[in-house]
C-alpha cells in the first residue's frame, strides 16, 4: 500500500544544499565528535571498505589466474595484504618517534605523510601508464562462464538424492 501510494506520484531527489554547505556540516560534525568517536568511525569505515574490496579482488585474482596457479595467486593476494599492513606499521612507527631527536613533532609527521603521499602519486601514475599493457596481458576476451548454476552443483548429490526431485517425493 505504501509503495503503491508513493509510486503514483514519485518525487525525485533534489539537492537543496550546495557541496560547500554539505562539507561545512561534515566539518562541524567532525569537530563535535571526540577523538575516540572519530577514531571508531574511521576504523569502521576502513574495515567496511576492506571487507568489500577483499572478496572482489580475490575473486578477480582467482578468475584471471591459470587453473594450475590459482592457489599460488590467492596466496600472493594475501601476501600483498600482509605487506600493506606491514607498511602501515612502518609508517606508524615513523610517526610515533616524533620529537625523539628534538625536532618539531608536526614537522616529523608532515614529513612522513608527505613522503607517503608523493610515493602514492608516483605509483598511481606508473599504474595508469602500464594499465593498458596489463589489460592486454589479462586476455579478458577469453573469459566466459562455462558453468551455469552454482559451482560444484553437479557434485553435491546424485540425480535421485533426497531433496532434488521434490515432485516425486512423498511423506511416509
Amino acid at each position: 500500500e505504501y509503495l503503491a501510494h508513493h509510486n503514483t506520484k514519485p518525487k525525485p531527489f533534489i539537492w537543496t544544499r550546495s557541496a560547500r554547505d554539505i562539507l561545512q556540516k561534515v566539518i562541524r560534525a567532525n569537530q563535535r565528535l571526540s577523538s575516540k568517536q572519530n577514531g571508531t568511525l574511521h576504523y569502521l569505515l576502513h574495515t567496511t571498505g576492506e571487507l568489500c574490496l577483499s572478496p572482489v579482488g580475490l575473486s578477480a585474482m582467482n578468475r584471471l589466474s591459470p587453473a594450475n596457479m590459482a592457489s599460488l595467486i590467492m596466496g600472493m593476494w594475501f601476501f600483498a595484504s600482509a605487506t600493506g599492513n606491514f607498511a602501515a606499521g612502518l609508517i606508524a612507527a615513523a610517526t610515533g618517534a616524533e620529537g625523539a631527536d628534538g625536532a618539531d613533532p608536526r614537522e616529523v609527521v608532515m614529513g612522513v605523510y608527505s613522503t607517503v603521499g608523493w610515493t602514492a602519486i608516483v605509483v598511481g601514475v606508473v599504474m595508469l601508464v602500464i594499465a593498458p599493457l596489463i589489460g592486454r596481458l589479462m586476455h579478458l576476451e577469453t573469459l566466459r562462464d562455462d558453468q551455469v548454476g552454482l559451482a560444484g552443483q553437479g557434485e553435491l548429490a546424485g540425480p535421485d538424492a533426497a531433496g532434488t526431485g521434490l515432485r516425486s517425493e512423498t511423506r511416509s
